[in-house]
């Protein structure tokens, strides 16, 4: 077969908070098409305009505290029915130089969550001694069971390691 070339589904940068904001509050990138939340977790991660991955003073990111305990977010309502070789790209900042935060990446395939990836092997490419800045994450495909009107993406911390995500981009 062909080639197809990767169309953006979509992208999310976080919005341009004035400040520290909860999910439910802050106004994202693509607030008018997608909904957000904790991905049924016990606590929201929330979204920050310190430590920006692009260096704007107003540019958000997603921060999930070293609080022990589930931290969640979620991007939901994405309507991925006309669309095959699905991946899925973000960036992380490592909070701790001398650890990963133990993190997952999930979705709903119309009824339960499944994982994407759980693993620092899986998800990030640097060691878990490198420095504490923005990374490019590994990119993660998405099984055809991901492919249907209302795909919700989540990612989660647990442990009390804290981590931030931005720029989170689903290609089809």
């Amino acid at each position: 077969g062909s080639l197809q070339a990767q169309t953006v589904i979509f992208y999310e940068n976080m919005g341009s908070p004035t400040g520290t904001k909860s999910i439910a509050t802050n106004t994202f990138q693509n607030s008018a098409s997608l909904s957000y939340s904790n991905g049924a977790q016990s606590n929201d991660a929330d979204i920050r305009i310190t430590s920006s991955s692009s260096g704007n003073t107003n540019d958000g990111n997603v921060f999930f505290s070293s609080t022990s305990g589930a931290y969640g977010f979620s991007i939901e309502g994405i309507n991925t029915n006309s669309y095959t070789a699905l991946t899925l790209e973000y960036k992380y900042k490592k909070e701790a130089a001398a650890a990963h935060a133990t993190f997952s990446v999930d979705y709903c395939n119309g009824t339960s969550w499944v994982t994407l990836a759980n693993t620092a092997s899986d998800l990030f490419n640097e060691n878990s001694g490198a420095s504490a800045v923005w990374y490019v994450a590994k990119a993660l495909a998405l099984p055809s069971s991901a492919q249907h009107n209302g795909l919700k993406i989540r990612f989660v911390k647990t442990g009390n390691t804290a981590i931030r995500i931005d720029d989170v981009k689903l290609t089809g």
